[in-house]
C-alpha cells in the first residue's frame, strides 16, 4: 500500500462510508478427502459511476478489482 496522507484516508473512508458496504464471503472449498470446508473473506464493496474515482482508490491501496455490474433496473436510473 502506498502511504497515505490523512487526508486521503478520510476521503476514501467517508467514500466507503457514502457509497461501500462491508461484506463477509461465505465459500465452500472441496478437499482431496471428499470433505467440505467453509470460509469466511471479507471484502469491501465501493458502487460508483466515476471509474477514474475507483482506478484511483484501487491504486492506492494497491489491491481490489474493478468490475461492471449489470443495471437490474434501468428504467430507474
Amino acid at each position: 500500500m502506498s502511504k497515505l496522507t490523512k487526508e486521503q484516508k478520510g476521503y476514501i473512508a467517508g467514500i466507503i462510508d457514502g457509497e461501500g458496504t462491508i461484506c463477509i464471503h461465505r465459500g465452500i472449498e472441496k478437499l482431496r478427502s471428499g470433505e467440505k470446508r467453509h470460509f469466511y473473506r471479507p471484502f469491501i464493496k465501493i458502487a460508483n459511476t466515476n471509474i477514474e474515482l475507483l482506478i484511483w482508490i484501487k491504486t492506492k491501496l494497491n489491491c481490489g478489482a474493478i468490475m461492471k455490474q449489470r443495471n437490474r433496473h434501468p428504467e430507474k436510473w
